[in-house]
């Protein structure tokens, strides 16, 4: 259960009678009970900066600050030590504990759209730990597969998402143990043939393979709806084709023209899972640029994890139209933007200012979209020791700047590195971090989290989301 806001409102001030005049009562210690006489004391509290206390004080202007009541406690009777109490409810189910802040009013776009009768979309853009690694499977044990479920079995069941070719060996850089788990569990695609990485940070998940003969590769999804996208562009270069559940393959030829995102839309199927092949189809030396396949139905939430690991801010935020406009922008809009970007821009020693400014060119490219109408959730992994001390210094700026750009955007946050007392050893002791060689049990990766860590994750995300 969440804690919820008291404190600095309107009507949260401490009055003490002077001389017959009523005036406000500045530094005055307020307790907190469950009765309006006698009963218990509420001793659970958490200060503005996350402190546990238990008592508030009033400001110099009389005024009770923003606290955090005990968890799931909407309303208590406040004592400032006159002859009654008082009174005092939540301003609303606002999750806040040490390392998590919601501002008021925040999540009015995603909160409307879950509750409507259509598709709620979530964008999540990140680097491997938002991916999944090392969860035993990337798609339902990731701290996002987790959120997804959870917020699908309250909402509905809008699909499983956006499948990008980043989750597959022509891109992925983990053990061959690692691959071969996430293969057998379809948590990442089958290729066939030979595949590569393409060098450009385009469409949705910031990724495409490339294929110039024979070759294949198959995705997992769920949804009456499959979405498939490539990118299209100048001659020569190759057509696909695609067959779903074992059917007959139908090809499809690219546009020929400017550099795009060209997406192809099968309806009519039902809305359980599907296996879709995509194929090479072309001539000698014709390429074909394919950047992931969707799963969807018409209503309910769907979570697109278009996290790719190894990417840095910069790789999202490079002003190519085909860049972040499709990672929750205009081109390829959200309700909710989830983004956890900064641990390998730590590793590779970027400035605290060029981390920054990319995240602003990124959050800005998100409110681009729907006229500014998108929902924001800055998330701040724990870096653990990935980087080692130059790691933690650099991403030490990230932290100090993380509330800032959250208050430029109106962002809600969670500090995960915070509460993980910016120590590896103290999730070391909890079993979060991952093994890198067998998914799923603890380990001691420097960074990348278990099935326990990612379940921990996925705890502090979700309150904020269903709240």
């Amino acid at each position: 259960m969440a804690r919820y806001n008291f404190g600095q409102g309107v009507a949260d001030f401490v009055v003490t009678p002077t001389d017959g005049i009523w005036a406000v009562a500045p530094d005055t210690p307020i307790t907190f009970w469950t009765e309006p006489v006698e009963g218990t004391a509420y001793t659970d509290l958490l200060s503005e900066g996350g402190i546990p206390v238990t008592s508030i004080a009033s400001d110099e202007y009389g005024q009770i600050p923003r606290f955090a009541g005990p968890t799931g406690v909407t309303g208590m009777w406040a004592d400032a030590g006159g002859p009654s109490r008082a009174w005092v409810e939540a301003h609303g189910a606002l999750p806040t504990h040490f390392g998590v802040y919601v501002p008021p009013g925040w999540g009015t776009v995603w909160k409307a759209q879950r509750a409507a009768s259509g598709l709620a979309r979530i964008v999540v853009a990140g680097d491997s730990l938002s991916q999944g690694y090392f969860a035993s499977d990337l798609t339902n044990s990731s701290w996002v597969g987790l959120v997804r479920q959870a917020l699908q079995t309250q909402y509905g069941d809008g699909g499983s998402g956006f499948y990008s070719t980043s989750r597959s060996s022509a891109v992925m850089s983990a053990s061959a143990g690692a691959l071969a788990a996430w293969e057998a569990n379809n948590s990442i695609a089958t290729l066939t043939g030979t595949w590569t990485l393409g060098a450009l940070n385009f469409g949705p998940g910031i990724t495409f393979i490339q294929a110039a003969a024979a070759a294949t590769a198959t995705f997992q999804v769920s949804g009456s709806i499959v979405k498939i996208f490539n990118i299209s562009g100048a001659a020569p270069r190759a057509g696909f084709t695609y067959t779903i559940d074992g059917g007959a393959a139908v090809p499809v030829p690219v546009t020929i023209g400017p550099t795009g995102v060209q997406v192809t839309t099968v309806t009519g199927l039902t809305e359980g899972e599907h296996t879709v092949t995509i194929g090479w189809d072309g001539a000698v030396s014709e390429i074909l640029y394919l950047v992931g396949v969707a799963g969807e139905n018409t209503a309910g939430v769907v979570v697109d994890n278009l996290a790719r690991a190894g990417s840095r801010s910069s790789h999202w935020a490079n002003g190519n139209i085909l860049n972040s406009p499709y990672n929750g922008g205009t081109g390829y809009p959200a309700d909710l933007v989830i983004c956890s970007l900064g641990l390998n821009d730590a590793a590779n020693a970027v400035t605290g200012a060029d981390w920054s400014a990319n995240m602003g060119t990124y959050l800005r490219a998100v409110r681009a979209a729907h006229d500014g109408e998108t929902d924001i959730l800055l998330l701040l992994h724990h870096i653990g020791d990935y980087g080692s001390t130059a790691g933690a210094a650099a991403y030490h700026t990230y932290a100090a700047q993380f509330q800032s750009l959250a208050a430029a955007y109106g962002a809600a946050t969670v500090n995960l590195w915070a509460q993980g007392r910016n120590s590896w050893d103290y999730w070391n002791g909890l079993g979060y971090w991952g093994d890198g060689t067998t998914p799923g049990p603890a380990g001691t990766d420097l960074v990348h989290a278990s099935d326990a860590g990612h379940a921990y994750i996925a705890s502090q995300v979700l309150p904020i989301l269903t709240s």
